[in-house]
């Protein structure tokens, strides 16, 4: 997928090993970043992208599933990503969601999957919420369209030619 320094990111949507997947767990439970080990059984067949650290760590992960908003009255990918909290001053959080944005949108273009209009995320971290704040994010393009039940804030990214449906 791309570079940013002193990271690796890897597309692995399509391409997990046993052993990778074995891996993704891992990292998610060490982080704390799911509650169990069923949890994020569940979860690693949705990681789309890796980072990895010049020692070929995980440091971070992306991970994407098509959901229909009610709302938005069409599919999109509801797009999640955990930065460890080592890797967190790169601008990595950013650099994956770049990377995968642009991976779906070429697909969608290219017309390899195309159910799916854009991408969505519910933005969970207050620090984000406070001072990423602009109502068109400059580097993603992703617009703020409200709050969630749950106060986090909601922001899509329609794909390059979408139809509303």
């Amino acid at each position: 997928m791309e570079k940013i320094e002193g990271y690796d990111i890897i597309n692995v949507w399509i391409h997990k090993t046993p052993d990778l997947k074995k891996e993704i767990i891992d990292f998610w439970i060490k982080e704390k970043a799911l509650p169990s080990v069923e949890a994020a059984e569940k979860r690693v067949e949705q990681v789309i992208a890796i980072a990895r650290d010049k020692n070929g760590e995980i440091a971070a992960l992306s991970s994407v599933y098509e959901k229909f908003s009610n709302h938005l009255e069409n599919f999109f990918y509801f797009y999640r990503n955990y930065v460890s909290p080592g890797a967190r001053k790169a601008n990595l959080g950013a650099a994956m969601l770049l990377a995968v944005r642009d991976f779906l949108e070429s697909n969608y273009i290219n017309k390899i999957k195309t159910r799916a209009i854009g991408m969505m995320v519910e933005v969970e971290n207050k620090a984000l919420q406070t001072y990423k704040n602009d109502a068109v994010w400059p580097l993603s393009k992703m617009v703020y369209i409200g709050k969630n039940e749950k106060g986090d804030h909601l922001r899509v990214y329609y794909f390059k030619d979408a139809k509303i449906s």
